[in-house]
């Protein structure tokens, strides 16, 4: 063992020296003693010992990694295979091996790297462990192993420690879309001072994502009731493109008319770059926001509608509604009945029949959406219940929390958006008492560290209606629409 282990070391060491003596003997002409050589031999091939190989437990292995000029003669004993004019240095030799045993040494720790972080849970491929160039990825996969550990720790409801994680990953790698993105939606709850120019940041760098960021801008945007930006967020997206033309002119009315600043519309209504369709309903809102309120609904029937723009037709039955020509606003409903989008449909005509305080109507409309015989249709109570925000019916309110314990889980998302609206219509409604009910039927965990229910933070906020926007999460676009909606119902702006 001890000799085995002597090579083993001399393998290390043998070569160089060996190299470095036969190469100054080269280089000096071969003149003197060979420094291999027994100085008592002949010198000849097959007739000198070696030195070289004298204390070597197993000659064997210094010919295979020193010298492969070492052979035995006839009776079995070592010798050097040349003369003097034969011996040479075998660095070539050397570097191979000295490159392979590296080689080797790389490989297996690099390996050893690999499989350790796969074990950790690191999404990293080989490649970007052996190959150089690659290495700059790591950052990344770093960074999208801390999204994935915020994704697991956000759905187990630990809020605070997955936005931690996500700072990290956006630390690691600030260029990548989806984590910056994520971070953004994050801030928008814990530090919403930072959230728009986060927003703008991505925006800039990010131009071929320029809608998806917008939409998800919008819906923060929404979610803190800044309807200022809201305005001037759909007036950029219509000045870009036709992209999600209906959504973003219903985005920019709204604001308009719940704010009561007109400065947006009046701005790009002669923008040639808002395509001529969406022109022609901002064109009809100021000249609406200019008559009289009694000439209003004439105004409305009269003007041409768009054919090819269906949200012209829902503009013009949501001001009849909101000007009181409910029977107009119906008239028109029916008309375009086929060229609506059916969930548009069932909305306006819930807000004519409240509008017009016709019940009977109203509560047949809502006996049909939430019919026993074809199911509890988590879409029929969601819609109902953003209608509730707005324009309360105890006996509608009812049936919704009745509803609420059916709703069938094989679509979570539809089921929370249904239980939001509802928890939100119990609210406005007045019954209190049921709100820890409805919060049981989330499919979605709450923050495992809360010390407040939402019930806590709405009576601390004397249950104001704007307080909704901080407690219910996740919130649908059209529920956030219906509270804000309420908000303006509340403290109605300047001239509807």
């Amino acid at each position: 063992m001890k000799g085995w282990f002597a090579d083993f070391v001399r393998t290390f060491l043998a070569p160089w020296y060996w190299n470095a003596r036969k190469t100054v003997f080269v280089l000096r002409g071969r003149k003197g003693q060979c420094p291999c050589h027994n100085e008592s031999d002949s010198g000849r091939p097959g007739e000198t010992r070696c030195e070289a190989v004298v204390f070597w437990k197993s000659p064997e292995r210094f010919s295979q990694r020193v010298c492969p000029l070492l052979v035995r003669n006839p009776d079995g004993e070592w010798q050097c295979g040349v003369g003097p004019e034969g011996v040479r240095p075998y660095w070539v030799r050397q570097g191979a091996i000295l490159g392979g045993t590296v080689a080797v040494a790389l490989l297996l720790a690099a390996l050893g790297v690999w499989g350790t972080m796969r074990v950790v849970g690191f999404n990293v491929s080989p490649r970007q462990i052996m190959w150089p160039p690659a290495w700059s990825e790591l950052d990344g996969v770093r960074a999208r192993f801390f999204l994935e550990q915020a994704r697991e720790l956000l759905a187990e409801g630990k809020f605070r420690e997955a936005a931690n994680s996500l700072t990290v990953a956006y630390e690691m790698n600030p260029g990548d879309y989806e984590i910056a993105l994520t971070l953004a939606e994050f801030y928008q709850v814990g530090r919403p001072a930072a959230v728009d120019p986060f927003f703008e940041h991505l925006m800039r760098n990010h131009p071929e994502r320029r809608n998806e960021t917008a939409l998800v801008w919008f819906r923060s945007l929404l979610l803190r009731g800044r309807l200022d930006g809201v305005g001037l967020m759909a007036a950029r997206q219509l000045a870009g493109g036709p992209e999600n033309a209906a959504a973003w002119t219903h985005a920019l009315l709204f604001a308009v008319r719940l704010t009561g600043e007109t400065g947006v519309l009046k701005e790009i209504a002669g923008d040639e770059k808002i395509p001529a369709r969406v022109r022609r309903v901002l064109e009809l809102e100021l000249r609406l926001r200019q008559a009289n309120r009694a000439d209003a609904p004439r105004l409305l029937q009269l003007e041409p509608i768009d054919a090819d723009f269906p949200y012209a037709r829902v503009h013009r039955i949501e001001r009849l509604i909101e000007f009181g020509a409910t029977n107009e606003a119906l008239a028109l409903l029916e008309q375009g009945r086929g060229m609506m989008a059916g969930r548009d449909v069932v909305r306006l005509a819930l807000a004519a029949h409240a509008v017009g305080r016709n019940r009977l109507a109203l509560l047949g409309e809502a006996e049909v959406l939430l019919a026993r015989d074809k199911g509890t249709s988590a879409s029929a109570v969601a819609l109902l219940a953003q209608h509730l925000v707005v324009y309360p019916n105890e006996a509608i309110l009812a049936r919704c929390l009745a509803a609420v314990g059916e709703l069938p889980a094989d679509s979570p998302a539809l089921r929370n958006e249904a239980v939001a609206a509802v928890y939100a219509a119990a609210v406005v409604g007045g019954k209190r008492a049921e709100l820890p009910a409805i919060r049981r039927h989330y499919l979605v965990p709450a923050e495992a560290s809360a010390i407040f229910t939402p019930e806590d933070v709405l009576a601390r906020n004397d249950w104001a209606t704007f307080s909704l926007l901080k407690v219910i999460r996740p919130m649908s676009a059209d529920l956030n629409y219906a509270i804000l909606e309420r908000l303006f119902a509340e403290k109605p702006a300047a001239k509807k």
